[in-house]
């Protein structure tokens, strides 16, 4: 699990109030969500969730290849 270091991440940023701080936190875990996760052999956290709970969903990012039908009956199982 990723750690956030705060002195880092705030280091150049000085938020004024706490809505403006969750926004920069919130920025910080939609990063660190996406980034290729080396555990899961490059596929993010994001991504990972889509394989286990809904990897048929319109907006996962794995799903089958769409082929061309004349391909498809050169194959003698289909």
């Amino acid at each position: 699990m990723h750690k956030i270091d705060f002195d880092k991440l705030l280091k150049d940023r000085q938020p004024k109030d706490i809505d403006e701080l969750n926004q920069i936190l919130q920025e910080e875990m939609l990063r660190l969500n996406n980034a290729p996760r080396p555990e899961f052999c490059g596929v993010s956290s994001d991504q990972m969730r889509f394989l286990l709970y809904d990897p048929f969903a319109a907006d996962s990012p794995f799903g089958f290849k769409d082929f061309d039908p004349a391909v498809l009956d050169s194959c003698p199982f289909f």
